[in-house]
C-alpha cells in the first residue's frame, strides 16, 4: 500500500475528526520519521508492513479520541517541539499569547512558572529572554517531563521545584520573584469538554469555585513572593477574567489583557 492509498483509507476512518487532514499528516510524519513536506512529495512511496501495523494501531487509538500529541509524544509550542505525556497538559495555542504579552512589556529579573506541566511556558520565556526561570509543579511526574524538555532545548541547569502553588517559598522564605507566570487548572467541572480531555490529567485541568479556586489562592499567596512592581501573568478563560480582576484589584493593577491572558502589576 502506498502513502496515498493509506491516506484515502484513513480519511474515511477519521471522517468525524475536525482535524482529520492534520491528524493523518502528523501520524505519517511520525511513523515515517520524515517531515510533512517529504510525505506530501512522496505520496507514491510504498509503506512497509511494520509501518502499516504501527499506523493501524495509532488510527485505532485516535478513533478512541486519544490526543495526537499523546500518540506522537510531542507537541509544538512557540516554534519548538516539546515532549508530552499523559502526566502533563498538552500545550495549547492560546498559551502562546501569554509569551507574546510578557515579551511586549520587556520583562526583567527572575521568573517563576507555577504549575509548569511540560514546562512549555517557562522554558519558552527562558529561551526568548535569557532571564533566570524557575519551574514549579505539585506533580513530580510533570516536573520530570519539564526537566526532559529543558534538557532537550539546552537548559539543563534550570531550577525545578516541587511545590503546591507557592507553598515552598512561603515556608522557606526564599528570594522573591520579579515575575510569576501561571497556567493553572481553570476548567469548571460543570463545563462541557472535548472527549480528548479525558486523557489529560484532571489535576491539570479542573478545580472548584467555577474553575477559579487555585487562581484565587495564587493571587493571595503571590503577595508574599512577588516583588513590589512585579508582574503576575495568568491564563484563564475569558469568561473568568472579570472575576479574577475583581479578586486581584486590592493588590494588583491590570495592565494588559488579550486572548486568555491577564497581566497584572503589583501595586
Amino acid at each position: 500500500m502506498t502513502i496515498a492509498e493509506w491516506q484515502t483509507t484513513a480519511l474515511k476512518l477519521l471522517s468525524n475528526s475536525p482535524s482529520v487532514q492534520l491528524d493523518i499528516s502528523v501520524l505519517l510524519s511520525f511513523v515515517l520519521n520524515r517531515p510533512k513536506s517529504w510525505v506530501i512529495a512522496h505520496s507514491d512511496e510504498k509503506l512497509t508492513r511494520e509501518q502499516l501495523s504501527m499506523l493501524d494501531k495509532l488510527i485505532q487509538k485516535r478513533l478512541e479520541s486519544t490526543p495526537i500529541a499523546y500518540l506522537t509524544g510531542v507537541k509544538e509550542f512557540y516554534g519548538r517541539s516539546f515532549a508530552v505525556s499523559p502526566h502533563v497538559l498538552i500545550p495549547r495555542p492560546e498559551t502562546e499569547d501569554l509569551v507574546e504579552m510578557l515579551l511586549s512589556h520587556a520583562p526583567n529579573g527572575q521568573i517563576l512558572d507555577v504549575g509548569t506541566g511540560s514546562g512549555c511556558l517557562g522554558i519558552t520565556l527562558a529561551l526568548e529572554t535569557n532571564l533566570e526561570v524557575t519551574l514549579s509543579d505539585i506533580s513530580s511526574d510533570a516536573l520530570g517531563v519539564a526537566r526532559e524538555n529543558a534538557q532537550r532545548l539546552g537548559l539543563s541547569d534550570i531550577d525545578t521545584i516541587e511545590s503546591d502553588l507557592l507553598e515552598y517559598w512561603l515556608k522557606n522564605g526564599r528570594v522573591k520573584f520579579d515575575i510569576i507566570v501561571a497556567n493553572l487548572p481553570y476548567v469548571d467541572p460543570e463545563w462541557d469538554t472535548s472527549p480528548e480531555t479525558t486523557y489529560e490529567p484532571s489535576l491539570a485541568l479542573y478545580t472548584d469555585d467555577g474553575g477559579l479556586e487555585l487562581i484565587y489562592k495564587l493571587i493571595q499567596q503571590s503577595i508574599s513572593v512577588l516583588r513590589s512592581g512585579g508582574y503576575l501573568l495568568i491564563e484563564a478563560d475569558p469568561v473568568q477574567h472579570e472575576s479574577i480582576t475583581h479578586a486581584a484589584n486590592s493588590n494588583y493593577k491590570l495592565i494588559d489583557s488579550r486572548g486568555y491572558g491577564l497581566l497584572y502589576q503589583r501595586k
